[in-house]
């Protein structure tokens, strides 16, 4: 975890009467969130999340860092560090603090290779019961309430610590059958793992409730004046 050193330390030595610098993490997924090559940050979650972070006032910095990293760095509640863009579940809010929702997600989707025996377009329930179907998902990550509740009871369920390119290439390579991410990320990430988007099959589940919101999260010792500054600027932008 030393790399987490820096952005710590200049937390911690701020100099007396000036702001601190929040160091924000976050995962490059394009399109959703990404990065420039002046390190801007962009994509709709992406700027809509600069957008609350500069309505609120706050001076941040920001780090591009794997899920599993940010997650475990929040958690681990050293520093008054933040990140953005994660979905809420009822373990995790014990261990970090939620902003009000900040963005509502485009619908999540499967994605299985084009060859794979399927018929008709089945609701999630029903695929993930099926037990030919090995599903992979990103550790720590979550999906929401009613995808988790059904990923946990999956038969065939691998937790990997990679990201969403490597696990399209899994599918590819026949280690896994199914992936579940939000229809927009998609497209855009069998282009980046160099594969034909005709090998895959996408599948939208009629069974999913509604599409899920994502949160600012932070570390429990952040000062709640700034979380109360976050959602206020939430609030006053009129999101999500």
């Amino acid at each position: 975890m030393s790399r987490y050193l820096l952005p710590l330390l200049a937390f911690l030595t701020v100099p007396a009467g000036a702001e601190e610098v929040i160091p924000v993490y976050y995962v490059d997924r394009p399109p959703l969130i990404t990065t420039s090559a002046d390190g801007k940050i962009g994509g709709p979650i992406g700027e809509r999340a600069a957008q609350v972070f500069a309505a609120a006032k706050l001076k941040v910095e920001w780090f591009n860092e794997p899920g599993s990293r940010i997650i475990s760095v929040l958690t681990m509640n050293h520093g008054a560090e933040c990140s953005f863009g994660w979905y809420k579940n009822a373990e995790r809010e014990a261990k970090v603090t939620y902003s009000l929702p900040f963005f509502l997600d485009p619908p999540a989707a499967g994605l299985l290779r084009a060859d794979f025996p399927l018929k008709g377009e089945p609701t999630l329930a029903e695929l993930l019961a099926r037990d030919d179907v090995r599903l992979a998902v990103r550790q720590y990550v979550v999906y929401g309430d009613y995808i988790d509740g059904l990923i946990a009871k999956a038969p065939h369920l691998a937790r990997v610590g990679v990201e969403n390119v490597a696990l399209v290439k899994m599918i590819h390579a026949g280690r896994a059958d199914l992936a579940i991410m939000p229809q927009l990320e998609i497209a855009p990430v069998i282009a980046a793992a160099g594969l034909p988007p005709e090998d895959f099959r996408v599948v939208n589940f009629r069974d999913l409730p509604h599409p899920e919101y994502r949160y600012i999260v932070c570390a429990k010792q952040v000062d709640p004046a700034v979380m109360q500054r976050i959602n206020q600027a939430i609030r006053d932008l009129s999101l999500p």
